[in-house]
């Protein structure tokens, strides 16, 4: 659409703010050949006042954010350091897409895992091989 095909009824009246807040807990642990970190972050984000073409939306849980977010790993390195394996695991609970909170993604599982090779003056060659258990992308529910 071009900007000059813009009229009074294109256009629309936003106003309002939210409120951010949360924690996160993030552990690691290293040794020489091994590695692990995990990490959980809580962020129950919602609007403290959101007007929108005269729709109240006070209270609504921020579009986009998900609440409940986990993330946890382990690298495994061979003695000589040449190589190494790294998997991930992510979680990312369910979120609203819109500001009525009417339309909710699914939460979903990611799965990865990472076998790297070093090579000579700082040079690194990695193959991945990623495996998703429920789809990134949201579907959506009514």
């Amino acid at each position: 659409m071009s900007l000059d095909n813009i009229t009074l009824q294109d256009s629309y009246q936003v106003d309002g703010s939210a409120v951010h807040t949360g924690f996160e807990l993030f552990l690691k642990g290293m040794s020489e050949r091994y590695g692990w970190y995990g990490s959980y972050n809580y962020a129950p984000s919602h609007y403290k006042s959101l007007n929108e073409n005269g729709q109240n939306y006070k209270d609504n849980i921020v579009p986009g954010i998900s609440p409940h977010t986990l993330n946890t790993g382990l690298v495994v390195k061979s003695s000589n350091n040449k190589s190494y394996f790294r998997f991930n695991y992510e979680y990312a609970s369910a979120k609203p897409l819109t500001n009525n909170n009417s339309v909710y993604s699914k939460r979903h599982h990611l799965l990865q895992t990472k076998l790297g090779f070093r090579f000579g003056l700082g040079n690194n060659i990695s193959l991945s091989l990623i495996h998703i258990s429920e789809p990134t992308r949201p579907r959506l529910i009514s």
